[in-house]
């Protein structure tokens, strides 16, 4: 129950965005469905007072249909708001939006019977209502579940993300208000481009769209054309300014740079779905430009600018064109581009993630942000370029580790710290900075493959410590993997060898060496030879033990 909580008030995220677009569209749908319901009224009054009244009842029906998408999008948008603030009141507004869910089931179903069976008695057609309900199906099931999940009066406390949301980084550009506006300035762009499309499409009589379904495909095609403009704008613009790609994703289809090739990576969460992502780095990482930097961060919302202009140009000179059919995607087009294009400028933050707006922010005010993604990027060239953590900027690790500013990846820092001085054979000072981090890491509740194998490594190569190693062994045995491709067997090595399984740790050894002899030259390929160097030292020294 508690993860089908996590996975409802997740999908909150996506609600209000899916139901703005329904919320504009279906008031106009349902009013000419009501006009189009002319010819029943005179079959009515034939048939007698008590069909009359069955369609006057469709029609009050088809009224609450009409503002129903209305009612599920605010009530889920305050739930979202709710749950981030860590309030009660999000369990009501969830009860709330899983009601109108449900409900909005009844006239959907009752409205399709009674036009049904009018058409039946008169003759007339009525193919084209039968599927009306399946719609009301799908959303009844999610209102069931909804009411299922937060119905009991301790779901809040259990679910949401108290003391699991990163603490907000001092002078990001963000404030605590800044997510709702953002969320506000896309929900409200959206609702408001779809009214003037509509009227737009009125005045000069362009054809309407054959169906509801049609036009929620129209959006789904816009809204994956304008995220895909979005990621395709920051590539466009890193790589005028000299940057290197090194992951794309845009909805689910992501693809990273993995040891010399590009791979698919598969999508680990439904979310991924709505959002997007580029992961870019300088061909020159210990040079930092702010100019690089900025322009790259920019590019993405220009794009968003472009496109959205581009197709408003296209809807306004429509009418009588070659592409008049298709005055609906380019009003979508326009709107969603446009909206994202606002709502990416206000600087706000959902979990560790930051708009393009605060990135900027962050960029030209020399935010301890931006200065952390600055080492993160030294750390992602070692696997592109000749780059060695020897040759990382130590000064700047240890600046910002020293400031202990909340909110950032300190383990992670202190884990950099301690290559750079093993990679230069300052073994005692490797061993003093890994003792900090395991410390570090030892706070977390959150535990992945990765990070509990990097401790077991260093543990045994530098300090030959047992128990530090057996205790992140059997912690990395039952953690979640960051990447469950990363197949990495240095610790498997590592633990083994301390721990005397002199054959599993030479199988390990041998795995690892031919993994490393696969990868292209660089920076990282030559650090892993590295540790495989004083891997083998530490096997052979056992052996020679075992046997002597």
């Amino acid at each position: 129950m508690l993860r089908l909580r996590r996975i409802i008030v997740r999908l909150f995220w996506v609600v209000p965005i899916i139901y703005s677009i329904p919320a504009v569209s279906v008031p106009p749908f349902i009013f000419r469905l009501i006009q189009g319901t002319s010819g029943y009224a005179y079959r009515a009054s034939a048939l007698g007072p008590r069909w009359v009244a069955l369609l006057w009842i469709a029609r009050l029906l088809l009224a609450i249909i009409a503002i129903s998408p209305g009612a599920i999008c605010i009530s889920s948008a305050i739930a979202v708001v709710q749950f981030l603030r860590e309030k009660q009141s999000a369990r009501t507004w969830a009860i709330a939006c899983g009601v109108g869910l449900l409900v909005c089931f009844i006239p959907l179903l009752a409205t399709s019977v009674i036009f049904v069976l009018m058409a039946r008695h008169t003759g007339g057609h009525s193919a084209g209502l039968l599927g009306v309900p399946f719609l009301g199906l799908i959303q009844m099931a999610a209102g069931i579940l909804i009411l299922a999940a937060f119905l009991p009066r301790d779901s809040v406390n259990s679910t949401i993300y108290k003391n699991t949301r990163p603490a907000r980084v001092k002078g990001d550009g963000t404030a605590s208000l800044s997510l709702y506006v953002a969320f506000a300035v896309m929900v409200g762009g959206l609702s408001l481009g779809n009214s003037l499309c509509e009227r737009w499409s009125l005045q000069a009589h362009l054809p309407p769209s054959p169906s509801f379904l049609h036009l929620n495909l129209i959006w789904l095609g816009a809204f994956i054309l304008a995220l895909a403009s979005h990621e395709f704008g920051h590539i466009l613009a890193g790589q005028m300014v000299g940057m290197t790609l090194l992951s794309l994703r845009i909805g689910p289809f992501h693809v990273a740079l993995e040891e010399g090739r590009w791979r698919v990576v598969l999508p680990r969460s439904w979310k991924c779905v709505f959002s997007g992502g580029v992961s870019m780095i300088s061909k020159r990482p210990l040079c930092y430009s702010r100019w690089q930097a900025i322009s790259s961060t920019a590019g993405g919302v220009l794009a968003n600018l472009f496109i959205g202009g581009l197709a408003l140009l296209g809807l306004l000179t429509a009418k009588g064109a070659a592409y008049e059919q298709s005055w609906e995607f380019l009003g979508q087009a326009a709107t969603i581009n446009l909206a994202l294009f606002l709502a990416n400028l206000i600087p706000a933050r959902e979990a560790q993630t930051y708009s393009d707006g605060a990135r900027i922010y962050q960029i030209l005010t020399g935010s301890v942000l931006e200065e952390y993604r600055h080492i993160l990027a030294m750390a992602q060239a070692t696997t592109v370029s000749s780059l060695r953590p020897k040759d990382f900027d130590i000064e700047l690790i240890d600046r910002i580790t020293a400031r202990n500013t909340p909110g950032l990846d300190h383990s992670f820092l202190l884990l950099v710290a301690c290559d750079y001085y093993f990679d230069r054979g300052q073994i005692e000072s490797a061993g003093g900075k890994l003792r900090e981090a395991e410390a570090l890491s030892d706070q977390e509740t959150t535990y992945w493959t990765e990070r509990c194998g990097a401790i077991v490594l260093r543990a045994a190569c530098l300090l030959t410590d047992l128990a530090m190693a057996e205790k992140w062994w059997q912690r990395s045995q039952s953690a979640k993997s960051r990447n469950p491709r990363k197949k990495n067997r240095f610790p498997a090595c590592a633990y083994f060898t301390v721990t005397c399984r002199l054959s599993e740790a030479e199988d390990a050894w041998r795995a690892e060496f031919e993994r490393a002899n696969r990868q292209p030259e660089s920076g990282g390929r030559a650090f892993d030879f590295h540790y495989l160097g004083h891997l083998r030292e530490m096997l052979d020294e056992a052996t020679r033990s075992l046997t002597a």
